[in-house]
């Protein structure tokens, strides 16, 4: 990696913008990823999918307040 290379990386890494969504989908990425391999199951039905979206939707509300801290 070169100087200038680590400069770029250092100042991404300082910007308050990149560094709240790097945060934000660190949180958020394990619980989409869950949700979608659900989805991608061959035998489901709609109460299964109905489930699956309110925990999904509800674990991304749970992490919301703490995110906001963040800023």
């Amino acid at each position: 990696m070169s100087k200038r290379e680590a400069g770029g990386l250092l100042r991404m890494l300082e910007d308050k913008a990149f560094c709240f969504f790097l945060a934000l989908f660190h949180k958020i990425m394990p619980y989409a990823d869950m949700l979608f391999n659900q989805l991608q199951k061959r035998n489901i039905d709609s109460v299964f999918i109905a489930g699956i979206t309110q925990k999904f939707t509800q674990s991304i509300q749970a992490i919301r307040p703490g995110t906001l801290l963040l800023l």
